[in-house]
């Protein structure tokens, strides 16, 4: 199944609410209704459904600096030592311990909520659903698809953003492809003032690794490679000068 790991991420909080509430209810509460302590069964965060909650919180976790949110890229370290917590069975047993790091992870989400909603909204569905997949192909190490993906994202914007500045030229850009589209836009005037200048070689180096991402060459593209122009990517997506609503 998909994952919608943009808007996972402003829905963390009340995934990790449900997840609070299940794993007590499940694993820390008695037949009587009866609430404990402490969990002698010290694999149950091994069980699935355990599992099934705390993987998205990790892998939200892994891509929270994504959307430079700054209190999110400040708070990333300690978030990574909550959610690698939570899956350590030593650091679990203790139900004071499991609430106070799930606890923490969705507070830290709670308070930048707001935020990430109208990030993830300025983006447009076509957007959305290339991104997420560039996320996906990241988090698996396959670096190449990472690549691919992310500024295939790019092309859809860049082409819309061309077309409402030059509607009657619309047919004609849909024919070119993004080497072409990069071209025009550095090139001709109309498109390359209104395109902020630290864009300029980001378009080019984009390009370049997507070509090699593609095509049978020698470059490699590692996850040092992957991880720059998945985040250029976003730096160029959630630029709200760029955005198609808002492109002159």
């Amino acid at each position: 199944m998909k994952t919608d790991y943009l808007r996972l991420l402003y829905n963390l909080s009340d995934h990790c609410a449900q997840f609070k509430r299940e794993i007590v209810r499940h694993f820390f509460t008695l037949t009587n209704g009866q609430t404990i302590d402490f969990q002698s069964n010290e694999l149950y965060c091994f069980t699935p459904q355990y599992r099934d909650f705390l993987e998205p919180i990790v892998r939200s976790v892994e891509i929270c600096d994504l959307l430079g949110i700054a209190a999110l890229e400040v708070h990333k370290p300690r978030l990574m030592e909550f959610a690698h917590k939570l899956g350590d069975p030593e650091s679990v047993r203790k139900r004071q311990n499991f609430e106070s790091y799930v606890t923490q992870i969705a507070d830290t989400f709670s308070k930048v909520r707001s935020t990430l909603i109208e990030s993830v909204n300025s983006l447009n569905g076509n957007e959305i659903d290339r991104l997420n997949e560039a996320i996906h192909c990241f988090l698996e190490g396959c670096y190449f698809s990472t690549v691919a993906m992310s500024v295939t994202a790019i092309e859809f914007r860049i082409l819309e953003w061309m077309k409402r500045i030059t509607p009657d030229g619309s047919s004609k850009l849909e024919e070119l492809t993004l080497g072409q589209l990069v071209g025009r836009i550095l090139q001709d005037e109309a498109y390359r003032e209104r395109l902020p200048k630290k864009y300029h070689p980001l378009l080019g180096l984009c390009n370049e690794y997507r070509v090699f991402s593609v095509h049978a060459k020698s470059e490699m593209i590692n996850k040092r490679v992957a991880s720059s122009i998945l985040n250029l990517s976003m730096e160029f997506l959630f630029d709200k000068s760029l955005m198609t609503k808002s492109a002159p």
